[in-house]
């Protein structure tokens, strides 16, 4: 082990700050884009925050670039947001960073005009003729479950033995039952709430096959029981179709 390219970082309770070695402590290492902390709740922040400021940044720099709308969209899915696809596969995706980002993504795509169309319309498939822009949220987790699926298939890791501790490997209950996984693991509880809902590919399912079908099952899932609100446009021609309902006099 070459010492001087080693870093050392304590985890979960330990405080201990030995230096038998002569390894230096951090309190933060960074491996392959990953801030990893002492708990997992740091370091999905320290991840997070890093990655959302870098997104900010880059919609900024690429606002002055004359692109139509169309254009605009496909930049956001495919460069502006591609750091997130890559981080939402090792860790959950926190609603705090889904208020920071969507603003700015909303920002860019309209280059800044008071009229625009709210994201949940733009969201729509090509079918309905829309845009069909990536819906953030449910595209991490997306990549979260299925990469979380794909580990659960090598037997003899620690991931397979990890999630076999909490019964989540296999078809899973419907309705789940995750009030026997504590608060505490969270991502553990959404794993099993979601893949209730979702079967397991077959052995001739392709793989990117099976992340869309999960894409689309928890943007049914997000979907029940909300309601967007139509466009101002078509709310003033409908108000002026209908009918007056005032009495005669």
């Amino acid at each position: 082990m070459n010492i001087h390219k080693s870093k050392a970082l304590t985890m979960g309770g330990w405080i201990g700050m030995g230096n038998d070695l002569g390894v230096e402590f951090f309190l933060n290492v960074r491996i392959l884009g990953i801030t990893f902390s002492n708990t997992l709740e740091r370091t999905t922040h320290e991840s997070w925050s890093r990655t959302a400021a870098q997104i900010r940044s880059q919609a900024q720099q690429a606002y002055g670039r004359n692109m139509r709308t169309a254009q605009r969209i496909r930049y956001v899915r495919n460069t502006l947001l591609a750091p997130i696809w890559y981080i939402a596969q090792t860790l959950p995706y926190p609603e705090t960073y889904t208020r920071q980002l969507t603003p700015a993504v909303q920002w860019y795509v309209w280059s800044g005009t008071i009229f625009r169309v709210t994201l949940s319309t733009l969201q729509k498939p090509l079918i309905q003729g829309s845009c069909a822009l990536v819906n953030m949220a449910v595209k991490c987790q997306t990549l979260l479950l299925r990469r979380m699926w794909l580990q659960i298939q090598k037997e003899g890791t620690e991931t397979a033995n990890w999630l076999q501790t909490w019964g989540l490997r296999g078809q899973h209950h419907n309705p789940p039952h995750i009030t026997r996984i504590p608060v505490q693991l969270d991502y553990l509880r959404q794993y099993a709430r979601d893949m209730a809902y979702i079967e397991p590919p077959n052995r001739t399912e392709a793989t990117r096959t099976f992340k869309k079908r999960i894409y689309e099952t928890l943007i049914l899932m997000a979907a029940v029981g909300k309601t967007h609100p139509a466009m101002s446009i078509p709310q003033t021609t409908r108000r002026k179709m209908e009918p007056s309902m005032a009495k005669p006099t």
